[in-house]
């Protein structure tokens, strides 16, 4: 019998950081007390939910006083997320010869892209929401991206650099307010099986 994995549990975990220090050879290390995404021991490096968020420039995002996105190093949990998948593709091109004279063609992969569909229910005095909000407005003229990194509860983790991009919400009458967002990849995304 397989063991399969329930979808509880995942979390997600941002960091904001200026596209100019953006290192995609850096994409190692995973996430954890320290590594791509650093959570401290105890997630002690993790923001607090309630803790204030402000909008500086449109290039800083405070955090207690503090711009977190110039040292790339603090991260924020979304919290309230109803799901986070993660999606891949590989584009490829197909080549045919003269001297292939079997009648196929050899499809021959050219590049890799990835993006995280995350949507969730809203609390709009989250400081990771909050966060998470500024990074996607500000991500063209901030030049904000963000260090996303998602953990399952059997350990398996998917991380790397991303635009926060395609925020929507939904704020129906009688309904749960909620909303939709996706982390684009920028570079490689880094793979920490369970």
């Amino acid at each position: 019998m397989a063991n399969f994995s329930s979808a509880f549990g995942f979390k997600v975990y941002l960091v904001p950081c200026l596209a100019t220090a953006v290192n995609v050879n850096s994409v190692t290390g995973g996430v954890g007390a320290t590594g791509f995404i650093a959570l401290g021991a105890s997630e002690a490096n993790v923001v607090a939910t309630d803790a204030v968020v402000t909008e500086g420039t449109v290039a800083e995002i405070n955090v207690g006083g503090s711009d977190i996105v110039a040292g790339a190093a603090t991260p924020v949990e979304l919290l309230g997320l109803t799901d986070a998948s993660l999606s891949t593709d590989t584009s490829s091109e197909e080549v045919v010869t003269y001297s292939d004279d079997s009648g196929y063609s050899q499809s021959v992969a050219t590049s890799k892209s990835w993006s995280i569909s995350l949507s969730g229910v809203t609390d709009f005095n989250d400081a990771g929401y909050q966060v998470m909000r500024l990074a996607e407005k500000n991500n063209v003229a901030g030049g904000i991206r963000v260090k996303i990194g998602r953990t399952t509860p059997g350990g398996e983790q998917v991380y790397g650099y991303a635009t926060l991009q395609s925020f929507s919400e939904s704020v129906e009458a009688g309904s749960i307010v909620s909303f939709t967002i996706e982390a684009a990849g920028y570079g490689a995304l880094g793979l920490g099986l369970a």
